[in-house]
């Protein structure tokens, strides 16, 4: 697949998936979630990929969530029965969330707005790896309707039940710090983690440390461990 609204690069055992449409606050459209869908299994089958970093464009958002003028545009009504089993079989709607089958670890690294769609996007990875402007919400409950991949069941499993319902009953958003202290975020970083080469390598070299490489790395997964990236059957 060509990608129109991601960028897809490896190197040193690292995927870089750079969400790409920052005139937009890399806002998923229908494209762009079709093309993160093929680039995690790309990443998921690829042997020399033992890291995936989930970034967005630009220095403003990470992902700012669904477009909503692209969903305005989808007017055509599809039967139910179709739509019900395009759902079911789907694999996400905000990008890959909706299959556990990657065995690998994923890093977000959100340099800006992480709301809606893109929080979900986020809470699906292994670690947020956070900037200080980042800003993370569930502003769904302005629109009327809920965040339902992953903000009603992922979120509340990082933060807590009671913060969850904060951010999704409010609608408002919260600072890099205090995602930080309720454990929205794991790792608070004065730069981008994108360009923090020290750090990338130090991952890749505890991986090649204690696995002994991409097959000794898969082989403490394949056994009775859980999936890396988890999915709720409510999702």
């Amino acid at each position: 697949m060509d990608y129109e609204t991601i960028l897809y690069q490896l190197e040193e055992h690292i995927v870089t998936i750079t969400l790409n449409r920052p005139e937009r606050r890399n806002c998923i459209n229908r494209q762009m979630n079709l093309e993160l869908q093929h680039a995690f299994k790309r990443f998921r089958d690829d042997k020399e990929a033992l890291v995936a970093i989930l970034t967005g464009a630009g220095d403003v958002a990470f992902c700012a969530g669904w477009d909503l003028a692209d969903a305005a545009a989808a007017t055509e009504m599809m039967d139910y029965e179709d739509f019900r089993q395009a759902y079911y079989n789907a694999d996400g709607f905000c990008g890959y969330t909706k299959r556990a089958d990657i065995f690998k670890p994923i890093i977000a690294a959100v340099n800006g707005y992480a709301l809606g769609g893109g929080c979900e996007l986020a809470c699906a990875c292994d670690w947020i790896y956070a900037s200080e402007k980042a800003r993370f919400g569930q502003p769904e409950v302005n629109l009327g309707i809920l965040p339902g991949f992953g903000g009603t069941s992922r979120l509340a499993r990082r933060v807590g039940l009671a913060w969850a319902k904060e951010l999704v009953l409010t609608g408002e958003p919260i600072r890099a710090d205090v995602a930080l202290r309720i454990g929205d975020s794991e790792h608070l970083l004065r730069a981008s983690f994108v360009e923090d080469e020290a750090l990338r390598e130090r991952i890749v070299a505890t991986f090649r440390e204690k696995y002994g490489g991409f097959d000794g790395f898969l082989n403490v997964f394949r056994g009775s461990k859980p999936p890396i990236m988890r999915l709720d059957p409510r999702d």
